[in-house]
C-alpha cells in the first residue's frame, strides 16, 4: 500500500515545582478584591503539530491545559478556563514565562532533525533521576549507547538555543561516571 503521511500530532506535558513566595493566583476572580493564594506547582499541557508535507516543516506548539496546584486548605487545586488557554497576554506574567520556558522545542518533534524520541527520554531520565544507581547494573556497552543519547539530545537542545555548533559542546558533568 503506498502512503504518505501529511500531518502529525503530539502532546506532551510538563510539571513544574514553583518556589516562588510571588506566584500567586486571584480566586476570587475580582482584581478589586483579590484573594491571593500561593501556587506551588504549575502543570501545563502542550500539543504540537507538524505539517509534513513540502521540504520545510511547519510545528507549531499551543497550550492546551494549565492546571495550579495551590497552597491552600480548601482549594487544592484551580484550573485555567478554556477561553483563556488561547489568549497568553492575559496570563500572570510568571505563568507565561514558565509555558514558554518549558515549551516543547521543535527539534524534539521532527524525526529529520537528528533528534530521536529515545534520545529525549533518555535525556529526561538522566535529568530526573539517580543517573549512577539506573546505570549501574547496565553492560558497558549499554552504558555508552545510552549516554551517547542523552548527549546526542543535549547537542541538538544547545544547538536550538544558539550555541556555536561548530565548536565542540561540552559532555555533561557526570554523564560517564564510569570512566572517572
Amino acid at each position: 500500500m503506498a502512503a504518505t503521511a501529511f500531518y502529525r500530532s503530539t502532546t506532551t506535558g510538563v510539571r513544574i515545582r514553583i518556589d516562588d513566595e510571588n506566584a500567586t493566583l486571584n480566586l476570587s476572580g475580582d482584581p478589586a478584591r483579590p484573594n491571593l493564594v500561593r501556587v506551588t506547582e504549575l502543570a501545563i499541557s502542550y500539543k504540537t503539530t507538524e505539517n509534513l508535507n513540502g521540504t520545510t516543516p511547519n510545528n507549531t506548539s499551543e497550550v492546551t491545559d494549565i492546571v495550579y496546584v495551590l497552597d491552600h486548605e480548601d482549594t487544592r487545586v484551580a484550573y485555567m478556563n478554556p477561553d483563556h488557554l488561547s489568549q497568553p497576554n492575559q496570563w500572570p506574567a510568571w505563568v507565561r514565562e514558565q509555558a514558554d520556558q518549558h515549551s516543547p522545542h521543535p527539534c524534539t518533534q521532527t524525526a529529520n532533525s537528528g533528534a530521536t524520541t529515545q534520545g529525549a527520554a533518555w535525556h529526561a531520565v538522566w535529568l530526573h533521576c539517580d543517573w549512577r544507581w539506573l546505570t549501574r547494573n547496565m553492560s558497558t556497552a549499554e552504558r555508552e549507547y545510552v549516554a551517547d543519547a542523552v548527549q546526542g539530545y543535549s547537542d541538538l537542545l544547545a544547538a536550538h538555543n544558539g550555541v556555536n555548533s561548530s565548536e565542540p559542546h561540552a559532555e555533561l558533568d557526570g554523564l560517564r561516571w564510569w570512566r572517572d
